[in-house]
């Protein structure tokens, strides 16, 4: 879809919400005041109702991307039904923010197959192309912190176990082609723009969103069409410090989540934090450099092909340091 000349209609924008940065923040304090656009956050749907519809919660885009592509020009009438609503007037812009977009990254193929053909059924409704917006996050902190995120449910959980999980990640002949995908920015990137088109995605570092959350949230805002007034209103708001990572002070360090027992319908409930004692992981200087060595090439090619600096917010490492 690169290549074909936009279409004019209203906007349709959508938040590729990779876990683990800011997501929550977003969702919470800054899209929801965009009154210029019909904003659906993680939303719910009605119409799937399989098992693994039901541990998913019934999240509208972790239920259709879990199936084929095929699904939008068979029902993806009703599913866009729900997303607009009853009170949509065929005027008004979308945005659609969900972390389940993300996920769907770890293959990326698939992704652009889904995001292709969702923006096709949204055209025959008067919208436009997609403008697509996505954070990323420095490889070596996701994976600690996506590890700490789902420690309860890891026996045992610790050091030796988050350099394991690392290991799978990062050996092609385990998860480097399937979960570890996912942090292949080169490769989201190009499902995107493959959508999109290259002026229709905009990547911004996590990492800029918590230094200098201000100009960081401008362009985010201006990306989104917001009028003046509400922008300069939303760039002061501050997101929550994330109380589970320590990055003062030598090694970079994430506190475990308390061990949990799984509910129904994919809820766990967490043993009280007081009787189980507290741990953390380290991410030491050699691992760092052992994930973000691996990952080097596609973040090089990011920031050649978009200008950000990922370099000063610590994406690369040097070749003899590896």
């Amino acid at each position: 879809m690169s290549g074909r000349e936009d279409v004019p209609g209203r906007p349709l924008h959508l938040h590729i919400g990779l876990p683990k940065t800011a997501s929550t923040f977003l969702q919470g304090q800054i899209f929801p005041a965009l009154d210029h656009l019909a904003v659906r956050t993680v939303p719910r749907t009605r119409l799937f109702r399989e098992r693994a519809d039901a541990a998913a919660e019934f999240r509208t885009f972790a239920c259709a991307l879990r199936r084929s592509a095929t699904l939008w020009p068979s029902i993806g009438g009703p599913i866009l039904d729900e997303l607009l609503g009853p009170g949509d007037d065929g005027r008004r812009g979308l945005l659609v923010s969900d972390e389940a977009i993300g996920r769907a990254a770890s293959r990326p193929e698939g992704l652009a197959a889904h995001l292709a053909a969702f923006a096709a059924l949204a055209r025959t409704r008067g919208f436009a192309r997609p403008r697509i917006v996505a954070f990323l996050r420095r490889q070596d902190h996701w994976l600690a912190s996506h590890y700490a995120q789902i420690s309860d449910r890891k026996r045992g959980a610790g050091e030796a176990g988050f350099r394991a999980s690392v290991a799978a990640t990062l050996d092609p002949m385990a998860q480097r082609h399937g979960f570890g995908t996912m942090l292949d920015y080169a490769a989201l990137r190009a499902a995107l723009v493959d959508v999109a088109g290259e002026d229709g995605v905009l990547l911004l570092p996590y990492e800029a969103l918590r230094a200098e959350p201000e100009p960081t949230l401008r362009r985010l805002l201006h990306w989104l069409g917001t009028p003046g007034t509400v922008a300069e209103r939303l760039v002061t708001a501050k997101g929550r410090a994330n109380v589970r990572s320590d990055t003062t002070g030598g090694a970079p360090r994430w506190q475990l989540r308390p061990p949990s027992i799984p509910l129904l319908r994919g809820r766990r409930l967490a043993l009280p934090a007081k009787i189980w004692p507290a741990h953390r992981i380290s991410l030491s200087t050699d691992l760092s450099r052992r994930i973000l060595g691996a990952y080097g090439d596609s973040n090089r090619d990011v920031a050649a092909a978009t200008g950000l600096d990922l370099g000063r917010w610590g994406y690369f490492v040097e070749p003899d340091s590896i």
